[in-house]
């Protein structure tokens, strides 16, 4: 770490790249590379424990910038995609040990967003369908050992929903159920009324998929086109596509990606070509394109504007009343079990170290969530040097300290870094307080501001414990990220290191979604409860970097000794 330091300011001193390192406290190599003015710049290479080769590819302004590739220490190739600022966007694709193809899908704005496909290790297809913001959503397939379809349903926010249907191991069909949220209908339109279960499962006979909410489509929908096997993602807001459209072809390979407002492309668009991407820019929304009635069967090349628009227009024209169909049998326990113990699942982010700039101001922003006296935001230069963005999305979309005051919590079982055991908060009623402190979550690093955070509480540490309160740390992250994390755990405070206090980990973000606090990932949030489990005290931060001071929650727990 000193040696990086030392490597880092020389480097801003002589105003020019120079090589740095970062190792570990054992003094093997952790990452090398060029630092410029401090940031790390171009080819960045990250090394295993036992000095193979990580991870590489190139940072721009302290940020990976273009395709990385991983590796295991035995060599072979695990994963590789792309950055853009920082996060993960466009096609991603892993690979077992033996070289055979484990998952590919698409990225945007760092989360798995669009097609994901997963293979077995024989190359038989194991399931496919679509996610939006981290999750399965939607319509999604599951297929047997010999690539036969074996179950199709909807997911909505990573959980099963609604009907599925499930092929015995005879070949019949048989219908499984799972919970629907209220005012919520899940609609699948075809080219024409199947006449059978089997029929009803044949997706070349899907023509779109989504979830109505109050009558209105929301969220994400779906369309097949025959046009060369086209799908069509989109998301909706009360019937209008609104935000993010993908395009791509039968094998999930993107072809167009971009915006919408109110159903017209608008902004930044990509389009795939023989020679790479082509891009246009649309400052005033494009005209929109009405629905003639009918449904685009024509095979296609290249994909351009014209399609796109057409293709948007299907799949925001109004829904044909669903033919009745035969109901199939209810599936056996045995069934729906297979359909729960097996969620669709991209590889895990791989931790990755800080940069040397976030290195530096790390005590400053200690201070800053220790008393309050530092500022680290806009004066300190990292927002601007470092690229990052601390802004919520949607603001106004999160719950309010108040909306938590005098509940309990939805959730109190979590998975804990270090053991194997889970954690129950309601251990705790009782006999202590609980202070539940939420981090933004685990994206592939534990951010700056989440341990400066838990260091500037460390140094609190006796004062709370005289509080008669039990501290607990939250990490958001999807459920396969849960090793992902213990690995950055162990890169940001040192391997072996036991936690100061119970590090728990929030799997598929259950807690952050039941008190209304997820944005890019969740919004850094501080409960206080009681001894009877009942929130006393909330902070939810107005950015990333909104977090109380130490002192400020001190202040809090000693109001409860307080008669």
């Amino acid at each position: 770490m000193r040696t990086g330091i030392v490597a880092w300011l020389a480097c801003v001193l002589a105003s020019c790249a120079q090589v740095s390192e970062v190792r570990r406290a054992d003094g093997a190599l952790l990452a090398s590379g060029a630092l410029q003015h401090g940031l790390q710049r171009g080819i960045w290479t990250h090394y295993h424990p036992d000095g193979s080769r990580q991870a590489e590819g190139p940072c721009k302004d302290d940020l990976q910038q273009g395709e990385w590739n991983w590796w295991r220490p035995d060599g072979s190739l695990e994963q590789q995609g792309s950055f853009e600022r920082g996060m993960k966007v466009g096609e991603w694709r892993s690979w077992r040990a033996d070289g055979s193809r484990a998952s590919a899908g698409t990225c945007a704005e760092g989360l798995e967003q669009g097609p994901w496909s997963f293979w077995r290790a024989d190359g038989t297809l194991e399931r496919e369908g679509w996610y939006h913001r981290g999750a399965p959503e939607g319509l999604w397939r599951t297929c047997d050992a010999s690539g036969a379809l074996a179950a199709l349903g909807h997911y909505r926010g990573g959980v099963l929903c609604g009907d599925w249907l499930v092929r015995r191991d005879d070949g019949t069909w048989a219908r499984a159920s799972y919970p629907t949220p209220s005012g919520v209908t899940l609609v699948v339109e075809r080219s024409r009324a199947p006449q059978s279960a089997a029929e009803e499962a044949d997706l070349s006979l899907v023509r779109r998929s989504g979830a109505l909410v109050d009558g209105r489509k929301l969220g994400l929908w779906t369309g097949r086109h025959a046009a060369g096997g086209i799908w069509l993602g989109a998301l909706f807001e009360s019937d209008q596509p609104q935000g993010l459209v993908q395009a791509c072809d039968a094998q999930g390979h993107l072809l167009a990606e971009g915006s919408v407002r109110q159903g017209a492309l608008i902004g930044r668009w990509r389009f795939a070509t023989a020679e790479g991407w082509r891009e246009e820019t649309y400052e005033l929304a494009r005209p929109r394109r009405a629905h003639d009635g009918s449904w685009s069967e024509e095979r296609v090349g290249a994909i351009d504007s014209a399609a796109l628009e057409r293709w948007l227009a299907e799949l925001a024209s109004p829904l044909q009343p669903p033919p009745a169909l035969p109901a199939a049998p209810l599936a056996e326990a045995p069934l729906r079990e297979r359909l729960l113990d097996s969620p669709p699942a991209p590889p895990p982010a791989r931790a990755q170290p800080w940069t040397a700039y976030e290195r530096q101001i790390l005590p400053r922003l200690i201070e800053l969530y220790a008393t309050g006296s530092a500022s680290a935001t806009d004066s300190d230069g990292y927002q601007v040097a470092a690229g990052r963005s601390v802004a919520l999305r949607d603001p106004e979309g999160v719950a309010k300290p108040g909306e938590h005051l005098g509940r309990r919590l939805p959730l109190t079982r979590f998975a804990r870094a270090g053991s194997s055991e889970p954690f129950d908060l309601d251990a705790l009623r009782g006999k202590r307080n609980v202070l539940l402190v939420i981090l933004r979550g685990f994206g592939g690093q534990v951010c700056i501001y989440c341990t400066a955070q838990l260091k500037a509480l460390g140094k609190e540490r006796a004062r709370l414990e005289r509080g008669d309160t039990e501290v607990c740390i939250v990490y958001p992250g999807p459920k396969s990220g849960l090793d992902a994390f213990r690995e950055a755990w162990n890169l940001t405070f040192g391997y072996g290191q036991e936690p100061p206090w119970a590090m728990l980990y929030d799997a598929d973000l259950a807690l952050v979604d039941a008190l209304g606090i997820r944005d890019n990932i969740a919004v850094p949030s501080s409960l206080l409860l009681d001894k009877q489990g009942l929130v006393r005290w909330s902070h939810v931060g107005q950015s990333h970097a909104d977090r109380p001071t130490a002192l400020e929650i001190l202040e809090q727990i000693e109001s409860l000794a307080r008669p």
